[in-house]
């Protein structure tokens, strides 16, 4: 009772039942934010009142989704993906990529970390080495690489040489907090659009545009 703020993280088959009821049933007053696999215009075919709902003083309803194609490498990769998959990237397709080719940097890392030999890793390798993708361990880091296979040679190069590298990724520059969150991770932020059956993108910013204060 009485809450503020509803933040609704679901999949797209709970959410417009959830949404009915919270909009018509319960006649819930305040806010709801809708996490990125519950923005489906598939919830204005059944929560039909949800955006007579959000137009009542006091409530109101966004949605939020990473912005996975503002990084300067991401346009790049996305021409890319469709000439090889032959169909668009998804929201969650660049972040993949990055976190798979973060993996492998930790691991150089670490094989230079122990002199350049290691005959088994393991997931404390990892750990170790995906600590030089923090904030505090980019100070003093100048050399940046991006995405690709040269690109990534020239990153393990760097890494051998004892340098800690910036990685420009597919969705972005790739920093961890000490959380373990980007805090320079775009966002789109969506609303309900004025044909009050579909959503759209208020608010937009890419990694550039955060400082992560």
């Amino acid at each position: 009772g009485e809450l503020d703020t509803l933040i609704l993280v679901t999949l797209k088959a709970q959410a417009p039942p959830i949404l009915k009821y919270l909009s018509e049933d319960n006649e819930m007053a305040g806010g709801i934010l809708l996490s990125d696999g519950a923005k489906v215009d598939e919830v204005f075919n059944i929560a039909t009142k949800l955006n007579d709902w959000s137009k009542k003083d006091g409530n109101q309803i966004a949605a939020t989704q990473p912005n996975t194609f503002a990084g300067e490498n991401s346009a790049a990769y996305t021409t890319v993906f469709e000439e090889k998959f032959g169909e668009p990237a998804n929201t969650y397709s660049p972040p993949a990529y990055d976190c798979v080719t973060v993996f492998a940097y930790s691991l150089l890392y670490a094989q230079q970390s122990a002199g350049g030999t290691v005959d088994t890793f393991t997931a404390a390798h990892v750990k170790e080495g995906i600590r030089n993708f923090k904030e505090s361990a980019q100070e003093g880091a100048t050399d940046a690489v991006g995405i690709f296979t040269d690109a990534f040679a020239s990153g393990a190069g760097l890494i051998a040489e004892g340098k800690t590298i910036k990685y420009s990724g597919a969705s972005g520059e790739i920093l961890f907090n000490e959380m373990g969150d980007r805090p320079s991770q775009g966002m789109i932020v969506f609303r309900i659009a004025e044909d009050g059956a579909s959503w759209n993108a208020a608010e937009e910013w890419s990694s550039s545009d955060v400082t992560g204060d």
